[in-house]
Protein backbone atom coordinates (compact mmCIF):
# COMPACT_ATOMS: atom_id res chain seq x y z
CA UNK A 1 0.00 0.00 0.00
CA UNK A 2 3.34 2.15 0.64
CA UNK A 3 3.90 1.63 -3.19
CA UNK A 4 0.56 2.89 -4.35
CA UNK A 5 0.62 6.03 -2.06
CA UNK A 6 4.00 6.80 -2.82
CA UNK A 7 2.45 6.88 -6.43
CA UNK A 8 -0.20 8.55 -5.87
CA UNK A 9 1.90 11.38 -3.79
CA UNK A 10 4.05 11.58 -6.98
CA UNK A 11 1.45 11.80 -9.45
CA UNK A 12 -0.19 14.83 -8.16
CA UNK A 13 3.49 16.62 -7.61
CA UNK A 14 4.38 16.02 -10.81
CA UNK A 15 0.97 16.92 -12.44
CA UNK A 16 0.60 19.70 -10.36
CA UNK A 17 4.10 20.93 -11.66
CA UNK A 18 3.08 20.85 -15.18
CA UNK A 19 0.60 22.75 -14.50
CA UNK A 20 2.26 25.56 -12.82
CA UNK A 21 4.71 25.43 -16.09
CA UNK A 22 2.34 24.99 -18.57
CA UNK A 23 -0.78 26.49 -17.35
CA UNK A 24 -2.80 24.17 -18.67
CA UNK A 25 -6.35 23.54 -16.72
CA UNK A 26 -6.51 19.85 -17.72
CA UNK A 27 -3.46 18.90 -15.49
CA UNK A 28 -4.95 20.68 -12.84
CA UNK A 29 -8.14 18.69 -12.94
CA UNK A 30 -6.13 15.65 -13.26
CA UNK A 31 -3.88 16.40 -10.20
CA UNK A 32 -7.75 17.51 -8.34
CA UNK A 33 -8.67 13.62 -9.57
CA UNK A 34 -5.66 11.77 -8.45
CA UNK A 35 -5.38 14.02 -5.13
CA UNK A 36 -9.22 12.92 -4.13
CA UNK A 37 -9.21 9.56 -5.52
CA UNK A 38 -5.97 8.84 -3.36
CA UNK A 39 -8.23 10.38 -0.28
CA UNK A 40 -10.97 8.16 -1.10
CA UNK A 41 -8.96 5.14 -1.12
CA UNK A 42 -7.27 6.21 2.13
CA UNK A 43 -10.28 6.16 3.59
CA UNK A 44 -11.80 3.36 1.92
CA UNK A 45 -8.49 1.16 3.37
CA UNK A 46 -8.47 3.44 7.09
CA UNK A 47 -5.60 4.68 6.10
CA UNK A 48 -6.74 8.64 6.23
CA UNK A 49 -7.85 7.60 10.19
CA UNK A 50 -5.03 6.30 10.99
CA UNK A 51 -2.76 9.02 9.76
CA UNK A 52 -4.76 12.01 8.37
CA UNK A 53 -7.73 12.21 10.51
CA UNK A 54 -7.46 10.55 13.65
CA UNK A 55 -9.44 12.79 15.70
CA UNK A 56 -12.60 13.76 13.46
CA UNK A 57 -14.90 10.68 13.07
CA UNK A 58 -17.00 12.66 10.30
CA UNK A 59 -14.05 12.49 7.50
CA UNK A 60 -13.21 8.91 8.87
CA UNK A 61 -16.93 7.97 8.37
CA UNK A 62 -19.15 10.46 5.48
CA UNK A 63 -15.96 12.05 4.16
CA UNK A 64 -15.67 8.74 2.15
CA UNK A 65 -18.80 9.87 -0.17
CA UNK A 66 -17.11 13.48 0.13
CA UNK A 67 -14.26 12.45 -1.50
CA UNK A 68 -15.65 9.69 -3.81
CA UNK A 69 -18.03 12.91 -5.56
CA UNK A 70 -15.08 15.46 -5.75
CA UNK A 71 -13.10 13.01 -7.90
CA UNK A 72 -15.81 12.25 -9.92
CA UNK A 73 -16.27 16.02 -10.53
CA UNK A 74 -12.66 16.18 -11.12
CA UNK A 75 -12.61 13.51 -13.59
CA UNK A 76 -15.47 14.70 -15.40
CA UNK A 77 -14.36 18.16 -16.05
CA UNK A 78 -10.58 16.79 -17.02
CA UNK A 79 -12.43 14.31 -19.65
CA UNK A 80 -14.41 17.75 -20.75
CA UNK A 81 -11.11 19.89 -21.43
CA UNK A 82 -9.11 17.02 -22.84
CA UNK A 83 -11.53 15.64 -25.44
CA UNK A 84 -12.58 19.41 -26.27
CA UNK A 85 -16.26 17.07 -26.16
CA UNK A 86 -17.73 20.84 -26.54
CA UNK A 87 -16.16 21.49 -30.22
CA UNK A 88 -16.06 18.07 -30.80
CA UNK A 89 -19.42 16.31 -29.16
CA UNK A 90 -21.97 17.78 -27.80
CA UNK A 91 -24.32 15.00 -27.24
CA UNK A 92 -21.13 13.92 -25.32
CA UNK A 93 -20.38 17.01 -23.25
CA UNK A 94 -24.38 17.26 -22.01
CA UNK A 95 -23.90 13.93 -20.22
CA UNK A 96 -20.55 15.43 -19.16
CA UNK A 97 -22.12 17.94 -17.86
CA UNK A 98 -24.57 15.97 -16.22
CA UNK A 99 -22.55 13.78 -14.43
CA UNK A 100 -20.77 16.86 -12.89
CA UNK A 101 -23.81 18.19 -11.71
CA UNK A 102 -24.87 14.92 -10.29
CA UNK A 103 -21.23 14.50 -8.83
CA UNK A 104 -21.65 17.73 -7.86
CA UNK A 105 -24.72 17.18 -5.64
CA UNK A 106 -22.95 14.04 -4.02
CA UNK A 107 -19.93 15.69 -2.43
CA UNK A 108 -22.27 18.71 -1.44
CA UNK A 109 -24.85 16.34 0.41
CA UNK A 110 -22.65 14.35 1.77
CA UNK A 111 -21.91 16.95 5.01
CA UNK A 112 -25.93 16.84 5.33
CA UNK A 113 -27.29 13.29 4.77
CA UNK A 114 -26.47 10.28 6.33
CA UNK A 115 -23.84 8.39 5.50
CA UNK A 116 -25.83 5.46 3.36
CA UNK A 117 -27.92 8.10 1.92
CA UNK A 118 -24.59 10.01 0.44
CA UNK A 119 -23.20 6.29 -0.67
CA UNK A 120 -26.15 5.39 -2.46
CA UNK A 121 -26.36 8.99 -4.02
CA UNK A 122 -22.46 8.10 -5.35
CA UNK A 123 -23.29 4.25 -6.28
CA UNK A 124 -26.47 5.61 -8.55
CA UNK A 125 -24.12 8.32 -10.23
CA UNK A 126 -21.21 6.30 -10.92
Amino acid sequence: MGLFFGLVISMVGYNFFIFLSTKSVSYLYYTLYVFFYGLFFGSLQGFCQRFLFPSDPWFNNSGIALWAGLAELFVCLFTINYLNLKDNSKFLYKIFILLCMTSSMVFLLSPFVPYGIAVKFYIINV
